[in-house]
């Protein structure tokens, strides 16, 4: 037995959901182990893949139980599946919700998301480091680091602040957002 914390469990719905937020990609199948005992239930979380230097970077948008319960929503949270991955290609990337009436087709659709603003957010490439920059959104843009608490304070709208392969981003009631490198599959 080891002195680390367990994994925590969230009741999702009538599912149990096993997840690290320390963890830096979300947990899926293939990287998850449920051990089962008389006495109680252990998951073993095996680390990701590394990713090789392939000079592109992507975002894995993923539903957060974690973010959800803290936040003042009366929607339902949907399923934790895996996340969404986008191969970030643009210098600036748009975060928002899709609206075909004032012609926004956002480059992260968070459109899942109600408490996401159709132009929430926008992740920006400098050409050496990322940074995130609310737009004004309604209810805010939150980051914070790998192994720290979920945020309280918000970006102020028109604020940045730096991200990397460290940072959670978090929008709406339930959406998480990462930046990392590309694995090699992710840009074939």
């Amino acid at each position: 037995m080891t002195d680390e914390p367990p994994v925590e469990t969230v009741r999702v719905g009538s599912r149990r959901v096993h997840s690290d937020p320390t963890v830096a990609r979300p947990i899926t199948a293939p990287e998850t182990a449920v051990l089962s005992t008389s006495e109680a239930e252990q998951t073993v979380v095996v680390g990701p893949p590394a990713a090789a230097e392939t000079g592109q970077w992507v975002a894995e948008i993923s539903v957060d139980p974690f973010w959800y319960q803290g936040q003042q929503t009366t929607h339902q949270l949907p399923d934790v599946g895996p996340p969404v991955v986008v191969v970030l290609r643009q210098e600036t990337l748009l975060i928002g919700r899709r609206s075909f009436r004032q012609q926004i087709e956002p480059d992260l659709d968070c459109s899942s998301d109600p408490g996401v603003s159709r132009r929430h957010a926008q992740i920006v490439h400098d050409g050496s480091r990322w940074f995130i920059e609310d737009l004004g959104s309604s209810n805010g843009t939150f980051v914070a680091n790998v192994g720290e608490p979920l945020p309280d304070d918000t970006i102020e709208p028109g604020g940045r602040a730096e991200v990397g392969p460290t940072s959670r981003i978090f929008v709406g009631a339930w959406t998480r957002i990462m930046i990392r490198p590309a694995t090699p599959a992710e840009i074939g």
